[in-house]
């Protein structure tokens, strides 16, 4: 048997290096356990690292006279094969493959610290764009990433490499200067990559250490979440992307999520910006910053992910962000929203009536929130089914069904509707309904949901500009204000607290209460009842 030598009960695998290569690879033999008593599955794995060293000994033969750098890369890309190899091997204990990562990670860094030993070679410029990248691995890795975002550009606009052109589909003349500058600056790159004795790809990704971008992609896999959410967690990694470069997870420090972290607090608030403009880290001096739960919400993603990397990947030891906390939230107290007076009430719906008439989905939109403190999203969604009789008691029933979105689960919760509004909201559902045979299955069928159906993102905005108009500018008041609204007129008409918790759909002082018998309905509307009309 080539190569199979028999150690107590186990084969193990060995293999001389040839003597004109055992100076490059820095070792006298190939050894290796088989971890197998059987002597034709070791027959079978000792073939396989045979297969495996004959093609690196050809490779090796066929390089140029090497210097030091080129030398350790040849080994690092070895070392990260061998890593690879008892990765998909069920044999490998957990020990034997943390030390081929460590070797492998070992030999890396020396082929930066060799590479870097080079850096007296180049000009002054080409010194300061590596600084300016954050150093070289992070100048190697952004080289790697250009690359491939110049070959997908070429592609997309019908350029030719050999002579470039333009495709008349896109608006070309901007993207046909951008690619070409960021084609002169890529090719200086690698010319200074080549000239340290490297290739953009000598520090290849390893699997088991992925850049950050690939680990999101990875969590969002394996953790479902809604668009919105995705959406939100893309915008925080990409930010912390483009301020330390799309580097491998085990490489972040604390100190990197700590000066992140310091970045977002002193962003501009992008809803202040053009749409184009949003999203990455572009700030202006004389801009309101971000507020210090969107700073929160940022690190939020940052932790998950990173808890992602640490407990169900092994990726890294440990997630280096636990512990650091968000900036507190400075803001005064009387800049939160708000709820609407009376007058406030009247002026808005006064203004969507003049606008879109006094049957319109705009103005019975307002009175439905008012009178049920619902969010805005929950209240646009409504099925015409969720309004219906219960115990007698003409109600609205807000539910997560047929694709319906509740924020928690005390939302789940059925309201009655109030005399104010009670008989003439009927007539308009009864005077709405479909001309044909079947009916809306929406009360307000105008409305139009985003892609994760939800209706509160495109609508949120129109409701704001409203007010603007209704000569309501305070940006305290938003369309949740009418839930603050009728909390308040519930409690100035003297309406007990547990009832007005049950109302607006929020969790009773007793947890252990929402799971056992609730009031009647009756007894809710009698309690409702109490409460002046709104308008």
């Amino acid at each position: 048997m080539r190569y199979v030598v028999k150690v107590g009960g186990t084969f193990h695998y060995r293999r001389r290096v040839p003597e004109d290569l055992s100076n490059l690879l820095g070792k006298n033999w190939w050894k290796q356990s088989l971890k197998t008593s059987n002597q034709h599955a070791a027959e079978v794995g000792a073939r396989a690292l045979g297969a495996l060293h004959d093609q690196e000994i050809a490779r090796l033969r066929s390089l140029p006279p090497p210097d030091r750098t080129t030398l350790l890369a040849v080994q690092s890309e070895a070392a990260r094969d061998r890593a690879d190899i008892l990765k998909h091997d069920e044999r490998t204990s957990a020990a034997e493959l943390g030390d081929a990562r460590k070797d492998a990670d070992a030999l890396e860094l020396q082929v930066l610290a060799a590479a870097e030993l080079q850096l007296g070679k180049l000009d002054l410029a080409s010194r300061k764009l590596i600084d300016n990248a954050g150093g070289l691995r992070a100048f190697i890795q952004r080289t790697e990433r250009v690359t491939d975002f110049l070959q997908a550009q070429r592609i997309a606009l019908g350029l030719n490499e050999a002579a470039p052109g333009v495709n008349a589909d896109y608006d070309t003349e901007k993207q046909r200067h951008d690619w070409e500058f960021e084609s002169a600056r890529l090719a200086k790159a690698h010319a200074i990559v080549e000239r340290l004795g490297l290739k953009a790809t000598a520090l290849a990704d390893d699997p088991n250490n992925p850049r950050i971008t690939a680990a999101m992609e990875e969590w969002f896999k394996e953790r479902k979440q809604g668009k919105a959410a995705l959406k939100r967690h893309r915008v925080a990694v990409n930010r912390f992307v483009e301020l330390f470069g799309d580097t491998p997870v085990r490489s972040i420090t604390r100190d990197m999520v700590k000066k992140y972290r310091e970045t977002i607090e002193n962003l501009t608030d992008h809803r202040l910006l053009p749409a184009n403009e949003r999203g990455g880290l572009r700030s202006y001096e004389d801009l309101p910053k971000v507020s210090a739960p969107t700073v929160n919400r940022h690190l939020i993603t940052i932790k998950a992910l990173l808890r992602f990397c640490a407990e169900d990947k092994n990726w890294i030891p440990k997630n280096v962000a636990t512990g650091i906390k968000p900036p507190k939230d400075l803001r005064p107290k009387a800049s939160k929203r708000r709820s609407m007076t009376r007058e406030e009430r009247c002026q808005l719906l006064a203004r969507a009536v003049a606008e879109y008439g006094i049957d319109s989905e705009r103005a019975w939109l307002i009175k439905i929130a008012a009178y049920t403190g619902s969010r805005l999203g929950e209240v646009a969604q409504l099925a015409r089914e969720n309004v219906k009789r219960v115990e007698g008691i003409w109600v609205i029933e807000f539910d997560d069904l047929d694709g319906r979105h509740l924020k928690t689960r005390s939302s789940v919760r059925t309201t009655p509707l109030h005399s104010a509004i009670r008989d003439d909201f009927l007539a308009w559902m009864q005077k709405t309904k479909d001309k044909n045979t079947t009916t809306k299955t929406r009360v307000f069928s105008s409305f139009i949901a985003d892609e994760d159906g939800r209706y509160s993102t495109r609508l949120s905005g129109d409701m704001g500009r409203l007010m603007d108009r209704a000569g309501l500018p305070d940006p305290r008041l938003v369309m949740h204000s009418f839930r603050h609204s009728l909390k308040v007129a519930m409690a100035d008409d003297g309406i007990d607290g547990e009832y007005r918790r049950l109302i607006v759909g929020h969790a009773p002082r007793d947890t252990h209460e929402m799971d056992y018998e609730k009031p009647s309905m009756a007894a809710i509307a009698r309690e409702f009842e109490k409460m002046k009309p709104l308008f």
